[in-house]
Parts: C-alpha cells; structure tokens; sequence
C-alpha cells in the first residue's frame, strides 16, 4: 500500500453549488483530500477514459494535480470540477443504469461513491451488471483503494458449532452498532478494535446444524428430511473480523431514523491503528469529515479536509475557513488515509 503524500493533496478551494449538489461537493472534497485516489487516477488515466465518468474525474484530477492548486490557488475552472463530474456521471448512469434513480436532487453522499466507482469503470466491464446499489467489480484499481474484506462467522448458540463461514467485500466500513455497545469507543485503540470486530445476535436463526425437535435427522436445506419440519429457531452470534484493508478508509455514521434509531458519532480518533500479518500496526490517519443538517430527503452537506498546507478546512460549497477534525451531531462520514506501518514487515491485512 502507498502511505499519505501531501504532494497529491490539493490546497482549500470551495466548489460551487449548481442547485442541490452539496452532496456531490462535500463528498468529493473528501475524495481528493486522499492521494492514493489521485495517485490511482493518474496511473489509470488511460483505462479510466474508457467511461465519460472516469474521463471527468482524470480531467478534473489533471487539472489541479499539475496547476497551482496544489499550492493553494485553484486553476481555472477546478471550482466548477465536482459538477462537471456528477453531470457525466448521472448521465452515465442515465444510460448504462436506466432503473437507477440518482442525481435529481439532494442524494446520499455514501450512495455517490457507489455510483461513483461503478460508472469510472469501462462500460465493458460492467454493461452485465444490473444490481444499481452494490459493489461491481472487486478488481477495478480505483474500488480496490477503499475495498475491504472481512470474514462473518455464525456461532449457533443451541448447539456450540460453527455453522457458516463466509467472506465479503465492502467499501464503506458501517458503524451503526456502535450505539449497541456497552462500553463506546472512547481511545483509538478501543474505536479500531471496534471497526475491525463486530459481534451481532438473532434469536430467530435456524440452526444447520441442530437435530430436528421432533424426530431427530439433521435438518437438509432449512428442513428436516424425515419430518419435513423446518428447522428450530435458534439463537446465534455472528462474528464479523476484517481480514484486508485498504489505503483509504471511510467509517459511515447513520444520521436518519432506521437501523433502530438515528446514531451519532460520539467520538473518533485522529489515527486509527490495525494490526499488521507479519506484526506491527497499519496506521491511518484522519483526511476529511463529510456532515450533513435535515433528513434524508433534504437538508444540508458541507465537509472538512486536510490540505497540502497540512491545516484542515471547512469547505461549505464556495465557502473555505479554517477548522479542525471534530465529532459532532451532523456528522456522517469519516475518511482515514493510509500512512505506514510501525513496527514489521508491512501487510496489507491485519491480524
């Protein structure tokens, strides 16, 4: 994995809002307060303008790359770079997604990166895909720099057997259970622990594994083979332990009523720590602070990032003031950057 390097950050520039896009604005201030997307950009340049999307974003990543923004003085046009972005990506999808219902008006910043990466992609690579909410491609060089994978572990409590093992993939790390805990994250040890192992339970979980109640036979797709009854409900633990991380990492706090309430982010740290395969530590470090005022289907995003000068801003569409890495009630999504290893060989998976 390559570490943080301010010389791929740009300086503070706001972005102007061309009628409901501080969504698109805020999000993608915090996408290119992340070098290893830019990096990414640039080293794919080629392939990536192989989609109208992926063309807009390396024109957009080009320009402030190797203008004065990089200095703190935006070139022409950059303030303009989020919206000429989001136009070739509703119109991509406008085409390539027609059941995908997105860009009309004030939309979830964490749905944009969705959209985001599967519309940079060629159109080859994903024209089969018809699923308009989930991961496209694991291989894709830009996903990759915010995939992650984790192992989920399903513990029947009736019976003490492992009965699913599974692995998956995601680009968004959800901290909705941290309100579920007992004890909240209060150190960076405690809050990456947090992120990195979840525990859930469900009392209503048909068990595999358990003998059927009635006559005995071992349950055989959900039903018992000699009855025909289906399996007893159960209780059982789902372990979830990430086994890959990558150089960026976005921790999403739910801020809308659902998931059993509205949960805020109490607490984060300027660094999150991850135990490395060959030992040692991943350490990441906090980039930029997507927030949001109102409810799902309107209000207010603004963001704050770090920028080459090494201070962070608080980038409200045009608007640019200094301010700092704080939790608050608005706040939804939190941008770690990879920055090294401390201590041994370096791995891209923790322990």
């Amino acid at each position: 994995m390559d570490a943080y390097d301010d010389r791929l950050v740009p300086g503070a520039f706001g972005q102007h809002n061309t009628g409901a896009t501080c969504y698109f604005n805020s999000f993608w201030q915090m996408l290119i307060g992340c070098p290893a997307f830019t990096r990414g950009v640039l080293q794919n340049a080629d392939y990536l303008r192989g989609s109208a999307t992926g063309a807009a974003v390396v024109n957009f990543v080009t320009a402030y790359a190797s203008s004065e923004a990089a200095c703190g003085r935006p070139a022409d046009g950059v303030e303009f770079g989020s919206t000429l972005v989001l136009h070739a990506l509703t119109k991509d999808l406008a085409t390539r997604r027609p059941h995908v219902c997105f860009g009309g008006g004030q939309e979830s910043a964490s749905e944009a990166l969705i959209h985001l990466l599967d519309m940079m992609e060629p159109q080859f690579t994903t024209d089969h895909v018809t699923d308009g909410s989930a991961i496209k491609s694991t291989a894709s060089p830009i996903t990759r720099l915010f995939l992650h994978r984790f192992r989920c572990d399903v513990h029947c409590r009736k019976c003490g057997n492992l009965v699913s093992n599974t692995t998956d993939y995601a680009v968004n790390f959800n901290l909705f259970h941290f309100d579920q805990l007992r004890v909240q994250p209060a150190n960076a040890a405690d809050f990456s622990k947090a992120v990195r192992l979840q525990a859930s339970m469900t009392e209503d979980y048909r068990c595999p594994a358990c003998p059927c109640t009635t006559c005995g036979a071992t349950p055989v797709e959900g039903k018992c083979p000699t009855c025909r009854a289906p399996a007893a409900k159960t209780t059982a633990f789902r372990i979830y332990n990430l086994t890959m991380v990558p150089e960026i990492v976005l921790c999403m706090f739910n801020l809308y009523d659902g998931f059993g309430g509205a949960h805020r982010a109490r607490y984060f740290p300027e660094h999150l720590e991850f135990p490395a395969c060959g030992g040692g530590l991943l350490v990441f470090r906090i980039v930029g602070q997507v927030e949001h005022s109102g409810a799902l289907s309107g209000g207010h995003y603004w963001a704050r990032g770090l920028r080459a000068d090494g201070r962070v801003y608080l980038l409200n569409d045009t608007g640019v003031s200094p301010a700092s890495f704080a939790p608050t009630a608005n706040t939804y999504i939190v941008a770690y950057h990879y920055v090294g290893c401390e201590g041994k060989d370096e791995s891209e998976s923790p322990g």
